[in-house]
């Protein structure tokens, strides 16, 4: 063989290499077609305060997102997450107000969103009450504590500088709360990829009936995916309420769907078995980079979420067909 034909087979597997990834990584493709974009369509995107006010505004979605992938790869679903990160951002708020050391507060907080986490997922396995009709009530439950304990009205006041620092303060110019969400995502893929807990995840979502034959204590694993889900959505708690330095009842309103949305757009398949982790971080980003891309362009608001539907829609399109290329 010729050095000239050498060199083209070699450019044919590198390309075959490099396509087969992005047919397999949807998430990444879509990521990097529309942050090209933009970089050449709008004139303020492409900076570094820009790339970090996009970072820092998808914390909060990405963070209970991690949590999310571990409780849809068991073909499970949460939908109370959102309405658990505003009841634990009033419960720490109240908390403060009342003159509670802040770290306590915090501690506090975090033990709420693992109570409520693990309600979650006790509703699942002892009740036998489906994922989405008990997360849904539990959403409804919350919701209309928190409104009644605080008749729709925002906690202020909340500028001290231990909570502050969560998500105001910056290390070499990158956002605190940044550096935590990336920290909570190595950690979770960790756990998913590199311990038998993350085997047992991804062995449940695959087959229930024979993961619980092979010995795996279903309902156990099942229930601490809810419990990790509820512990992150009290450590999204924390971050809004040092971005907002208040906790407002009304705010994020929806914020269950841009996590699902992440977590999905991310490639974790709804149908279990298939967990991604840096996914869904990059999913949480993409929707805010889309958002933050048609503003710049000076595009109509309410278009937003049409948009961000339509990116989801094409990088699930992408990944699925990727799903049948493998199965032949």
């Amino acid at each position: 063989m010729s050095a000239n034909e050498m060199v083209k087979k070699d450019g044919r597997s590198i390309l075959r290499m490099v396509g087969g990834y992005f047919s397999n990584n949807g998430i990444v493709a879509a990521f990097l077609v529309i942050f090209l974009a933009l970089s050449f369509i709008t004139e303020n995107f492409f900076s570094w305060t820009n790339f970090m006010n996009i970072a820092r505004s998808s914390v909060p979605a990405a963070v209970i997102a991690f949590g999310m992938v571990f409780v849809i790869s068991t073909t499970g679903i949460d939908l109370s997450v959102g309405y658990s990160m505003l009841f634990c951002s009033t419960l720490l708020a109240s908390m403060i107000k009342n003159g509670l050391n802040i770290y306590l507060a915090m501690l506090l907080c975090l033990c709420a969103g693992m109570v409520i986490g693990t309600v979650n997922g006790v509703l699942v396995t002892k009740a036998k009450i489906t994922p989405f009709i008990a997360t849904l009530a539990t959403s409804r439950i919350l919701y209309g504590v928190n409104m009644v304990y605080t008749h729709g009205v925002p906690i202020y006041g909340l500028s001290y500088p231990e909570l502050q620092v969560v998500d105001q303060t910056r290390v070499f110019s990158v956002p605190v709360s940044v550096i935590i969400c990336t920290i909570i995502c190595i950690i979770c893929a960790i756990v998913m990829y590199k311990t038998s807990f993350g085997r047992h995840v991804i062995a449940i979502g695959s087959n229930n009936s024979a993961a619980r034959l092979s010995g795996i204590n279903v309902d156990l694993v099942t229930t601490l995916t809810y419990t990790i889900t509820g512990v992150l959505s009290a450590v999204a708690a924390i971050i809004i309420t040092s971005k907002m330095e208040a906790a407002v009842p009304g705010s994020y309103a929806g914020h269950e769907v841009d996590v699902i949305a992440a977590t999905v757009l991310g490639g974790t398949s709804m149908t279990g078995g298939k967990a991604k982790m840096g996914g869904a971080y990059l999913g949480a980003i993409l929707m805010i980079i889309v958002i933050n891309g048609l503003a710049m362009l000076r595009i109509n608001t309410l278009w937003q979420s049409a948009v961000v539907g339509l990116v989801i829609l094409a990088a699930i399109g992408i990944d699925t067909i990727a799903t049948y290329r493998k199965k032949g």
